[in-house]
């Protein structure tokens, strides 16, 4: 359809057939003006015109953003639901035995729920190769640990 038709046809006053100018027949008549921006209808059929078509984007537009508003909070709760790790009761690195904080400040991290603290970064790496190891050299050193603040009672 060209360009100059369809200007025309904007401009055309309501109720004016268009068959004959077009040379078509299709049977089609302008709406009114008042709805100018609504469509024009042929034989029937609705043809959706531009401003629609921006209004259903911007109505798709707030709809997605008002759900993303709604569920931002949301996601919030979900991460406050994180359990705190346990706490590393150590003085000492337990790749390397070093007190910790001599090195400069321990490197600490988290490892399935345990907190972990090491001297420096090449103890993380060792760490890494075999964190099962020293999870477990970790876990006696703290009940050593505990054992030995534990006053003795003689019976």
């Amino acid at each position: 359809m060209p360009a100059s038709f369809v200007s025309w046809l904007l401009d055309c006053p309501a109720g004016h057939d268009i068959t004959a100018v077009s040379g078509h027949s299709i049977g089609a008549t302008r709406k009114s003006p008042e709805k100018r921006l609504s469509g024009f209808e042929i034989s029937g059929v609705l043809l959706v015109s531009l401003g629609q078509i921006m209004k259903a984007i911007k109505n798709l537009a707030v709809t997605a953003l008002t759900a993303a508003a709604l569920a931002l909070p949301l996601a919030g709760f979900a991460a406050d639901k994180k359990t705190e790790a346990r706490p590393y009761k150590l003085e000492t690195c337990i790749v390397t035995g070093e007190k910790l904080g001599e090195m400069g400040k321990p490197v600490v991290f988290e490892y399935k729920g345990q907190e972990c603290k090491l001297c420096c970064k090449a103890c993380r790496k060792d760490f890494d190769k075999e964190p099962a190891k020293y999870l477990k050299k970790m876990q006696e050193a703290e009940k050593k640990a505990e054992a030995a603040q534990k006053p003795k009672t003689d019976k």
